[in-house]
């Protein structure tokens, strides 16, 4: 009769024990999604501050060689921002055609009309 007791008190410390166990470990399972999802919500908003911030310091690169090309043209024809794009339009352009590798590239006649008002020359036919 004590024996049975004690195996009834066993199976019943052995189930409350598992039962806390299973309790335990959903709480920890829970507490690591919850962190899990912070984390890549700060992961995400960082990554976003850093490419606003890359962003902005490359326009303002291009905002002070605007400036420095100002400078340097000074009196000349040719204004330091129509240049500057249009290099920005021809560095474009090399791209487009070295990455596809075309037989043909296809240019607007107004890109090409920049280009020669860039170099001092008169718009195409």
């Amino acid at each position: 009769m004590i024996t049975e007791e004690r195996a009834r008190a066993s199976k019943v410390l052995r189930a409350d024990g598992d039962k806390q166990s299973k309790i335990i470990i959903s709480a920890g399972m829970a507490t690591k999604l919850v962190l899990d999802a912070e984390g890549t919500k700060q992961a995400e908003i960082l990554k976003a501050r850093g490419s606003a911030q890359s962003r902005e310091v490359v326009a303002d690169a291009e905002a002070k060689a605007i400036v420095s090309l100002r400078s340097e043209l000074g009196e000349s024809n040719v204004k330091a921002a129509n240049y500057f794009t249009g290099i920005q339009s021809l560095n474009a352009l090399r791209a487009m055609s070295a990455g596809a590798k075309p037989d043909v590239t296809l240019v607007p006649a107004a890109a090409i009309d920049m280009a020669s008002q860039i170099m001092g020359r008169t718009k195409t036919a």
